[in-house]
């Protein structure tokens, strides 16, 4: 089987780099050895490498979900898509995705309880009392994380994605742009963040996200409740934690929610929501237009998931290297 390598971006991948060849049936030998002891994340990495079969030279580990694509049909697709993730992250997000595909799909729904080798183990799991098959298009959908889509073909494990893509975002209510009446002030803001954090780094910007990004289903303001919590994986592994509230724009208080987010998360925030005034990215300039897209879509997934009974954040234990794995 070919994956990609953890870490490794699809646009930097080439003939020889960014991904890996693993044997199958090592994988699933690896699998069950795992699942039978107590497990770590070195002894996931060397044991994956052990299953590579490209002859190359390199310590690239394939991904951590190698375990899970080894286990179903010869066409994997495992997607985080934006306009699944507010039904995924939300309290009453999965009783509306029976009632939006039930007439399409069918799915199994995968309570989250880790990454790599637990989600295996949960689909492993399936597998074996006959909930899940490889006779028909299977469709997993991975609580608070995303979707899995096994078939036979490529062309129809496509089809069958993007069918359920175009469903969840037709059911979403319209995003509408959200008055910030005190925008004015952020380029202020901006410069008190940039103190805060402190940086020393000429590559390091602090800006805000300017125009008409900002968009909530009703047009109404992002509320406090909207960034409790952790809602995926990748808020943590990517985007160092999430979304940082800022009530009011005072160094005091900005200091202040720095400390308690990397006391929560052992990270330096990336964003800031500045209450009435809009979203402040701190980035490598070379990657801001990349985080400036993915932050404010996660703005916008936690704005519809609280028209959906509220957030569904992460339990804390969770949020730790050994809890995702």
């Amino acid at each position: 089987m070919f994956i990609k390598a953890s870490g490794s971006e699809l646009g930097r991948m080439t003939c020889t780099r960014g991904w890996r060849k693993v044997d199958i049936a090592e994988v699933v030998k690896l699998l069950n050895r795992l699942l039978e002891s107590k497990t770590t994340p070195a002894k996931i990495s060397k044991g994956l490498l052990k299953c590579c079969c490209d002859g190359f030279n390199s310590t690239a580990m394939p991904s951590i979900e190698t375990f899970f694509h080894a286990l179903l049909g010869r066409c994997v697709v495992h997607l985080h898509p934006v306009y699944l993730l507010p039904y995924l992250c939300s309290q009453a997000g999965k009783e509306l995705l029976q009632a939006a595909l039930r007439e399409q799909y069918d799915f199994q729904w995968i309570p989250f309880r880790g990454l790599g080798v637990v989600t295996a183990g949960q689909i492993q799991q399936y597998l074996q009392s006959g909930r899940i098959s490889h006779q028909v298009p299977t469709i997993l959908l991975l609580s608070n994380h995303g979707l899995i889509v096994s078939c036979d073909t490529a062309k129809q494990a496509q089809q069958v994605v993007g069918a359920v893509i175009k469903i969840c975002r037709k059911n979403l209510p319209a995003l509408k742009p959200a008055c910030l009446p005190q925008r004015k002030q952020l380029s202020m803001t901006c410069d008190r963040i940039r103190d805060s954090l402190g940086t020393q780094s000429l590559s390091m910007v602090v800006k805000p996200v300017w125009g008409n990004r900002i968009r909530t289903p009703d047009g109404s303001l992002p509320q406090r409740q909207w960034f409790k919590g952790i809602i995926t994986p990748e808020e943590i592994t990517y985007l160092a934690g999430g979304i940082v509230w800022i009530e009011q724009p005072e160094m005091n208080v900005i200091q202040k929610a720095i400390i308690r987010h990397q006391n929560k998360t052992g990270q330096t925030p990336m964003a800031f929501y500045v209450n009435q005034q809009g979203l402040v990215l701190a980035a490598d300039k070379k990657h801001m237009a990349l985080y400036q897209d993915v932050f404010v879509f996660y703005l916008q997934i936690r704005a519809w998931a609280m028209r959906m009974n509220g957030l569904k954040p992460l339990p804390a234990k969770y949020l730790t290297p050994e809890g995702m794995m």
